[in-house]
């Protein structure tokens, strides 16, 4: 692009037209010129999301040339910036990047510290852990989302035993994640407090049977978000696979229903041999729903007949 050209796309980034300026951060992303990295950069602060939008996406095109100057803009004292500056870091990566994004955990912003520790989470750099598990005592709810995701991504061992006492002190988002992300561990540690956050959890999510024998919902899995699901805490014990199977079979003798019936998808999902086993046994279960489940299980995991 010749240097009027590129003065004139600058220039119409302060045009009184929306649209104008629209088109100007667009035309200067797909040019990848480093000569727009500063200018674009000064759109992050817009008044307008949707020109804000459109310059971080622009700038996450430049890439890697962007990287020195959008550091930079993270020691600026505008929190629409700071914010914009480090959701498109995260998005471009690099050891560099990672060192960025731990100092910006520390930011007086936390839309600013959640967006560092959701993007040291997509950049996977180990060296990160330590931070991380720091931002666990962040105040914002949110902030420790993004970290606790983060850990599970980078499958951090070092990470289980917080985790697990974030299991058991909340029972929001908070707790949804962790299990995840000690699902993503894979630490056989955790296999007791997902075991009580499941029997937990079944007790808060009464089984919907629905208007008849076939139109039934198993709890948490009725779309509406809900951030203590038992299916989240089964499929993290299917993670850590066999050294939860054992636990799985030990609560189908004397568990409430919603458990059993959760603790025998978990033990086909883990070993279909095992699996098979304990639904035929669950076909004389007491409970119809329980029988149910079973039936489906026996049909999906039975050898073919010839």
């Amino acid at each position: 692009m010749n240097d009027s050209d590129m003065e004139q796309l600058i220039s119409n980034l302060n045009a009184p037209n929306i649209g104008e300026r629209m088109r100007a951060i667009q035309a200067l992303g797909k040019s990848r010129d480093t000569r727009a990295i500063e200018p674009l950069i000064a759109t992050l602060s817009d008044n307008a999301v949707m020109l804000r939008t459109a310059a971080v996406n622009a700038l996450t095109m430049m890439g890697e040339p962007a990287t020195d100057a959008l550091i930079l803009a993270l020691q600026e004292d505008d929190d629409l910036l700071r914010t914009g500056a480090v959701k498109i870091l995260g998005a471009i990566g690099g050891t560099q990047v990672s060192q960025a994004l731990q100092i910006a955990l520390s930011d007086e912003n936390n839309r600013v510290r959640a967006l560092a520790a959701e993007g040291l989470g997509t950049i996977g750099d180990p060296q990160a852990i330590p931070t991380l598990l720091d931002t666990l005592d962040d105040p914002d709810k949110q902030v420790v989302v993004r970290a606790v995701t983060a850990l599970g991504k980078l499958q951090a061992v070092e990470a289980v035993e917080s985790l697990i006492q974030l299991v058991v002190a909340h029972h929001d988002m908070i707790r949804h994640m962790a299990v995840w992300a000690l699902g993503q561990i894979g630490d056989a540690r955790a296999i007791p407090v997902i075991l009580q956050a499941l029997v937990e959890d079944c007790q808060t999510h009464p089984i919907d049977l629905g208007a008849n024998e076939h139109d039934f919902r198993i709890a948490g899995n009725d779309g509406a978000g809900d951030a203590n699901r038992p299916d989240v805490e089964i499929a993290a014990l299917v993670k850590i696979g066999q050294p939860a199977l054992v636990p799985l079979l030990n609560l189908l003798p004397k568990a409430k229903l919603a458990v059993r019936a959760y603790a025998l998808m978990g033990i086909a999902q883990i070993d279909p041999t095992e699996g098979l086993i304990a639904s035929t046994i669950a076909l004389d279960d007491s409970d119809p729903f329980v029988r149910r489940i079973a039936s489906q299980l026996y049909q999906r995991l039975s050898p073919p007949q010839d």
